[in-house]
């Protein structure tokens, strides 16, 4: 597996900057994290809660868990960064990111 690739920029002294990339495995995993939440805890008829299948959830849930997913991909490289570069945020972060698209790797700034 591939390393998540960081790049860190001063934009001034007080701004930074910080582009990640994440490969596809690791986003996976993260997506299948989010399903297996959703699938716990999702009511569609005709399926018992815990028993819905994942094609059911990508039909009615899609965005939610790519949304989840991206968001714990962020939130866990954004803080690994901050730690290891010893920063201490003044604010939440301006987040900007392409989405995720099957077999590419996550990028974000």
């Amino acid at each position: 597996m591939t390393e998540s690739c960081s790049k860190f920029e001063d934009v001034s002294q007080i701004k930074k900057k910080l582009y990640f990339d994440v490969p596809w495995l690791e986003v996976e995993k993260e997506l299948e994290r989010a399903y297996d939440h959703l699938r716990k805890t999702a009511k569609i008829k005709g399926f018992r809660q815990g028993k819905v299948p994942r094609n059911i959830l990508e039909t009615y849930f899609k965005d939610n868990a790519e949304s989840d997913a991206a968001s714990n991909i962020i939130a866990k490289h954004y803080q690994e960064e901050m730690d290891d570069r010893k920063l201490r945020p003044a604010g939440y972060p301006n987040v900007d990111h392409q989405g995720l698209k099957k077999t590419r790797p996550f990028l974000s700034t």
